[in-house]
């Protein structure tokens, strides 16, 4: 086997290939990039949720071949050679060859027999997916749970509503949602795991307007230019969020963004370090927040305001509401609440962030 490419085209695809393999796998194959010359050269790895498949675009085959080398060896020898052409080859039994301005790196080779076999053909209808999916799935990416222990939240959901695509993400003390203009044929909702809507996200970003989505009954597949991904849907029921979000709210506050982020900023100083809550008073026209934490002092701050609705009083997790906030567009900011143990929610056009509030003796 050998091919030449451009180290810069190797980089970008061992980007993406290193975000699939595990770096620590149970079995080193999986921490693999199997590497196969034929008409062209591809690139493969899994972590058997995730499959991905990349063409590399512009690199010369000189012979047939297939080999599994260490994926993350390869990525650093990629970003790290000093010429902008690699010629690689496969020239004894035992290492993958990589030459740069005349040296050479030996890559440990392992048997390609022992990489899984993947299928990355599908029989669905394509969706051909808008432009501003992307920036959409940005504004509610945040709210997924990062523990995996936490399977059943940590993933972004899907589902069709009213013809258009929705989002939901969750973790337990956040949720998130946005009705995007994405069209889309009545589907059985399902979740991919945080991994997989990474990835997602990452090709939009890279191909607006050039990337497909095939819905298959266990996985869902994303197809660009030069590469295709399979993501195997999550087996687990996603919680009923809709209970959750259907509080009714009696209070209604009209706030400038970014006033209140710098408002929640400065009220969060004494309590970021024991991770304590804030109490936000809605009244007298004026958002007033108090923060107490022993040994680091107190602090009142307020920020204008306009309300409807009953004063109020509600405790939440500074953090979750900063980072809430940080993903409504600009402008002014519209929060809805219930009373103290309703969860808050912040509008933001055809997207919704819930926080979950936090019991407090001053509530």
């Amino acid at each position: 086997m050998e091919f030449t490419v451009d180290k810069k085209t190797l980089e970008n695809a061992m980007t993406n290939i290193v975000s699939v393999a595990p770096a620590k796998a149970i079995k080193p194959i999986l921490s693999s990039v199997l590497i196969e010359c034929s008409d062209a050269v591809y690139l493969y790895a899994t972590d058997m949720e995730t499959s991905i498949r990349i063409k590399l675009e512009g690199a010369s085959a000189q012979s047939p071949g297939k080999t599994a080398v260490d994926a993350k060896t390869l990525f650093e020898i990629a970003k790290n050679a000093p010429s902008a052409q690699l010629n690689i080859k496969q020239e004894n039994e035992a290492t993958l060859d990589v030459y740069s301005n005349g040296g050479v790196a030996n890559i440990p080779m392992l048997d390609p027999e022992d990489f899984p076999a993947l299928i990355f053909d599908s029989t669905a209808e394509p969706i051909e997916l808008i432009p501003t999916l992307s920036s959409e799935i940005d504004r509610v990416i945040y709210a997924i749970a990062a523990d995996p222990m936490m399977r059943a939240l940590n993933g972004l959901h899907f589902e069709s509503v009213g013809g258009h695509l929705r989002f939901v993400t969750a973790d337990g003390f956040r949720l998130a949602t946005i009705d995007t203009a994405q069209p889309i044929p009545d589907i059985e909702a399902f979740t991919i795991p945080l991994g997989g809507a990474k990835i997602f996200l990452s090709f939009l970003k890279r191909y607006p307007a050039l990337v497909r989505l095939y819905n298959n009954i266990t996985s869902f597949g994303i197809e660009s230019p030069d590469t295709k991904v399979i993501i195997r849907k999550l087996d687990l029921q996603y919680p009923d969020y809709r209970r959750v979000i259907g509080a009714m709210h009696k209070t209604t506050v009209t706030v400038d963004r970014d006033a209140l982020i710098k408002t929640v900023k400065f009220a969060r100083v004494v309590t970021a370090e024991a991770k304590e809550s804030v109490l936000m008073s809605v009244a007298n026209k004026e958002l007033v927040f108090t923060a107490r934490s022993t040994g680091k002092g107190a602090m009142n701050v307020s920020v204008p305001c306009a309300f409807e609705g009953p004063a109020l009083k509600i405790a939440y997790n500074p953090d979750y509401f900063l980072e809430s906030a940080q993903h409504v567009k600009g402008g002014d900011l519209t929060i809805q609440l219930g009373t103290p143990a309703d969860i808050m929610r912040l509008e933001d056009g055809n997207a919704s962030h819930y926080i979950m509030p936090i019991r407090s003796t001053e509530v």
